[in-house]
């Protein structure tokens, strides 16, 4: 038998037939890789990808905006115009979306002026995309009840949903994932999307994640004032 040491879950699984997690010094779990995954995984890990905008979506987009912005009175302004954060505010309120504020500010990827303000077509893109990650995120949480958002980029999402149905006891067949998504893919403009099971990497993170922290000088080390 060979034993082998490594952060690497990925090196653990390429060459081990069987793996353990040693935290604080203590074995935490032993099996194989599959094993670990079932007894230790909190769900599957659905990644999604929403499909990209035509320059005419968002310009339709941008002049809605802005005849939603203008009222009643015509405005001289065209869809290549910039915004103020004030109109944008006033914007998501009049869409029934104050919750969008905080979100457009903290996104990195929206760049403004020194004046706070940004280009209504670069507003109207995001606003499209939006929508689409607000009907995606909820399509799932209708269908598949509690889930986690582990990351967002952009077009781009990782989510966790349980492996188990609604009495918390079955287990959610992969097909049925599958199946499901694809019926329905046009209507929530995906792109592409995969499924799996939770990874190596984050079960063990998970493990090392409750380790405390060593307190106390060592033996054998005398603190000198």
């Amino acid at each position: 038998s060979l034993i082998l040491t490594t952060h690497s879950m990925e090196e653990c699984e390429a060459l081990c037939t069987r793996i353990g997690i040693m935290v604080g010094g203590m074995l935490r779990c032993l099996g194989s890789g599959q094993r670990l995954r079932s007894k230790y995984g909190h769900g599957y890990q659905i990644e999604v990808g929403l499909v990209n905008f035509s320059p005419e979506q968002i310009e339709e987009k941008a002049s809605q905006l802005l005849a939603l912005l203008s009222g009643p009175t015509p405005s001289t302004r065209n869809a290549y115009t910039d915004v103020s954060t004030a109109e944008i505010e006033r914007i998501f309120n009049l869409l029934g979306k104050d919750e969008w504020s905080p979100r457009l500010l903290a996104d990195s990827s929206m760049i403004f002026d020194k004046s706070g303000s940004i280009s209504l077509m670069a507003l109207a893109a995001w606003c499209l995309l939006e929508d689409k990650m607000d009907a995606l995120l909820g399509f799932f949480s209708h269908h598949f009840g509690h889930l986690q958002v582990r990351e967002r980029q952009i077009s781009k999402v990782r989510m966790e949903i349980s492996v188990f149905a609604e009495d918390g006891v079955t287990k959610r067949p992969l097909s049925s994932l599958f199946g499901l998504i694809e019926a329905h893919k046009a209507a929530l403009s995906i792109l592409d999307y995969s499924i799996s099971q939770t990874s190596l990497e984050q079960i063990f993170n998970q493990f090392a994640a409750q380790q405390e922290e060593e307190k106390g000088a060592a033996a054998g080390i005398v603190h000198m004032e």
